[in-house]
């Protein structure tokens, strides 16, 4: 679809848009662990508050794995059965939110700002799980 819709110009689109921009927006995302790493010994001072939100960076991870894991058995058993390609998902973690791979990955990016944050990394590298939200919202799930 989208090669039909940006013809000669879809390989240098692909590369900006679905290679370059997600990979900024990972280091974005991943700058305030380096920054814990480089600036900070986490390891010789983790609070409580680090460890509960190394758990909520877990459970964003297996989220995202487990629903991930239910939407690939989905369309397995859709292709078996020959159901209609148009069936929806409604069962497992699908039945209370239209994009709960999505979400898991939302909380595991803003969990490791938060840890970074929590350990004086600045601000800034909030743009990082900003970005990748608003990709989120703005590209992934509209186009699926």
């Amino acid at each position: 679809m989208m090669r039909k819709q940006y013809g000669n110009h879809f390989l240098i689109f692909a590369f900006f848009a679905l290679h370059l921009l997600p990979m900024f927006e990972v280091l974005l995302g991943s700058s305030s662990i380096y920054y814990i790493y480089t600036y900070n010994n986490i390891h010789k001072n983790l609070t409580i508050g680090d460890i509960l939100l190394l758990l909520i960076i877990l459970l964003g991870v297996l989220l995202e794995n487990y629903a991930d894991k239910q939407l690939a058995e989905f369309r397995c058993h859709r292709k078996k059965s020959r159901e209609h390609k148009f069936s929806v998902l409604s069962t497992g973690l699908w039945k209370y939110s239209r994009h709960p791979n999505y979400l898991g990955e939302i909380i595991f990016w803003w969990g490791l700002f938060f840890l970074g944050y929590s350990h004086n990394a600045p601000l800034w590298c909030a743009l990082g799980p900003l970005l990748i939200t608003l990709m989120m919202y703005f590209g992934s799930i509209p186009m699926s």
